[in-house]
């Protein structure tokens, strides 16, 4: 058994997939198990690879060992370009689900989305059903459609790219995809911090040569 959770574990951290208790509880556990993440790690050391978890640690992940080089920073900035793309209408989701939330509270890994409440809310303002289309064409779904098909079209396309799992009927659970999508705008706020930080650097440097000169 343990063999057998290793491999499907290095292959779908290879297949870029996250592993957390909602979308792959075994592979999660096993992950849990300090022995286990060191043997996976040696293993995809190998490639280049190692696990990441998320910040909230609800998620474990494969990243790229050594950032710097050339090969992998271009495979990155082509991955975060794709993600990019679609990180204003997955925020704007954000949003509207912690509007709805009784306690405002922010989607997180392992809440449960109830369609027919979402639904009801949606249903009862105009505004909300205008932010689910703005949500909608931004993922690129065309045609009028009305509230309820256009929710069950958004929510069947999160559960696609990972971000939801049908548990019952129309019920749905948030993944540590959430997490991870946190973690991955947070890194890029950093690391837009510290170019416009190296830049202040450099124009306040040259100012100074100036005032020398």
């Amino acid at each position: 058994m343990s063999n057998a959770t290793f491999r499907h574990v290095i292959e779908k951290l290879l297949q870029g997939e996250l592993l957390c208790e909602v979308s792959d509880e075994a592979g999660y556990l096993y992950l849990q198990l300090e022995d286990n993440l060191d043997r996976v790690n040696q293993h995809l050391a190998v490639l280049g690879r190692g696990v990441a978890l998320t910040s909230d640690m609800t998620g474990y992940y494969c990243v790229y060992l050594d950032v710097e080089d050339k090969g992998v920073r271009n495979r990155l900035n082509h991955q975060f370009h794709a993600l990019a793309t679609k990180w204003e209408a997955l925020l704007m989701w954000l949003r509207l689900t912690r509007q709805l939330s009784p306690e405002a509270h922010p989607l997180s890994a392992r809440d449960i989305l109830k369609e027919s409440e979402l639904l009801g809310a949606i249903e009862s303002s105009s505004a909300l059903q205008a932010e689910l289309e703005s949500i909608a064409q931004r993922f690129q779904m065309r045609g009028k459609v009305d509230p309820r098909t256009r929710l069950n079209q958004l929510l069947r396309f999160l559960e696609k790219e990972g971000f939801l799992v049908e548990r019952h009927p129309s019920v749905y659970q948030a993944t540590a995809r959430w997490s991870m999508l946190q973690d991955q705008m947070e890194f890029i706020r950093q690391q837009e911090g510290i170019r416009l930080a190296d830049r202040e650097h450099e124009q306040a440097t040259a100012q100074e040569q100036e005032q020398l000169i």
